[in-house]
């Protein structure tokens, strides 16, 4: 039986469909994705994903609240 291989994961953070600069990078995330496969996890820090921890959501949305377009 082959080993399996682990792909790279990143997380994006985005400030949903409103965030044109969100919108470019996830397009060029995924023509770099066709060529360098890796796995790609989107949270919006407007509006975590389901189950998140609240605390969490709030610590991601601290941190990069003037970083991300509304």
């Amino acid at each position: 039986m082959a080993p399996r291989i682990r792909l790279p994961r990143f997380t994006l953070f985005t400030g949903g469909k409103e965030c044109s600069l969100c919108e470019v990078a996830k397009q060029d995330l995924a023509n770099l994705r066709r060529s360098i496969p890796f796995e790609l996890d989107l949270w919006n820090i407007r509006d975590p994903p389901i189950g998140a921890n609240e605390r969490e959501a709030k610590k991601w949305r601290r941190l990069y609240q003037y970083d991300i377009c509304f």
